[in-house]
């Protein structure tokens, strides 16, 4: 029992007590500040990584090609480092916006601040290695071409600097920078 006496003038005072069970009510208030306060920390942490989680979304389903038009952008340009492998992403969309594929020549590069090439890998893509996939948070479905790569293959550098990621197809050049 709490007793808490505040003076009432100097001959008397009046004193109040709370009942067991509001003491009881106190700590289960406090209890549930801190499950709340916990629960935001949770909630933060998980959308700081949401870029994270984005690129482990799960190949559900054959893969849709997509438009049949040429691309003209790249979009969706995410690599994320977990553990010992650096995981890549990337999406064409044609002139509407779409998603589409293409066979061609990809190309990317991981550079210091200084500039200096810290990873460099060259490779061909077929319209069937991209993937239909579902982002995590929205369920929204994309059109994606997803590799992974070893983290001991890229030099170390002065600072973080860019991903810079090239695409050839058809005669066209297309170039996106992730920083």
């Amino acid at each position: 029992m709490i007793s808490i006496s505040i003076p009432f003038n100097e001959e008397r005072s009046v004193h109040a007590s709370k009942p067991q069970g509001a003491q009881t009510n106190d700590i289960k208030k406090i209890f549930y500040l801190c499950a709340l306060f916990l629960s935001v920390i949770i909630v933060i942490t998980t959308i700081g990584s949401f870029n994270y989680s984005i690129v482990y979304a799960l190949s559900i389903r054959q893969p849709n090609l997509g438009s049949n038009k040429a691309p003209e952008y790249i979009s969706n340009f995410v690599i994320v480092q977990e553990g010992e492998n650096n995981q890549c992403r990337f999406s064409l969309k044609d002139e509407d916006y779409a998603y589409t594929t293409a066979a061609g020549t990809v190309t990317i590069k991981f550079l210091d601040s200084e500039e200096s090439i810290l990873y460099e890998n060259t490779f061909s893509i077929t319209k069937s290695d991209f993937g239909t996939y579902e982002l995590v948070l929205t369920g929204e479905d994309f059109i994606a071409y997803v590799w992974s790569f070893s983290q001991a293959s890229v030099e170390k550098g002065y600072s973080p600097g860019k991903a810079i990621l090239e695409f050839r197809s058809g005669g066209w050049i297309w170039t996106i920078e992730e920083d």
